[in-house]
């Protein structure tokens, strides 16, 4: 079985509003990579972090992969420049990496877990992101707590707007203390 993908590909910008910066993959690297069944990716990028994506139809009969502005800024990269990819199949439990304090957390509530394991990958995808995205393992863990409160008072739903405002209700809290 293949293990690796190799590929160069140029960074782009969409005209549309849903993408922004995006890859766009050769059709017939697109169709080796269904035909090996492979749904979420690991894709290695000349010296960034590994990004875990997915190709996506960016419009227009183009597929791609897409990037964050952060994402790009962070490693300097520019419009129209090439990149070299090494992609491999995603084999990560929620298609993005877990924290420690985020499994600890889900785990130590298992109300919050049966709720959160019934969401969607891509809603998983959002909380994990949402929760993991800083440096702090004290931040990490606050906001960890915060996603399994909001999954257990909204019985497994999520209303992103309450849940920003929860997030800072427990940072003014950690503030006062």
């Amino acid at each position: 079985m293949q293990e690796s993908i190799e590929l160069s590909t140029q960074l782009k910008k969409s005209d549309g509003k849903l993408w922004g910066w995006f890859m766009p993959i050769d059709d017939a690297i697109v169709q080796n990579i269904n035909e090996l069944g492979w749904k979420r990716l690991v894709a290695n990028i000349e010296n960034a972090e590994p990004m875990y994506c997915a190709i996506v139809s960016i419009g227009n009969g183009v597929k791609g992969i897409t990037l964050n502005r952060p994402f790009v800024e962070k490693n300097g990269f520019l419009l129209d420049q090439e990149l070299k990819l090494k992609l491999v199949e995603d084999r990560s439990k929620y298609g993005m990496p877990l924290s420690e304090e985020f499994e600890a957390t889900l785990e130590s509530d298992p109300e919050a877990q049966e709720h959160f394991n019934s969401l969607t990958p891509g809603k998983q995808r959002n909380l994990i992101y949402f929760a993991d995205n800083v440096k702090a393992s004290d931040i990490r863990i606050r906001r960890a707590l915060v996603v399994m409160n909001h999954l257990k008072i909204h019985r497994g739903k999520i209303d992103f707007k309450a849940l920003t405002h929860e997030m800072k209700e427990a940072n003014n809290r950690e503030k006062l203390s």
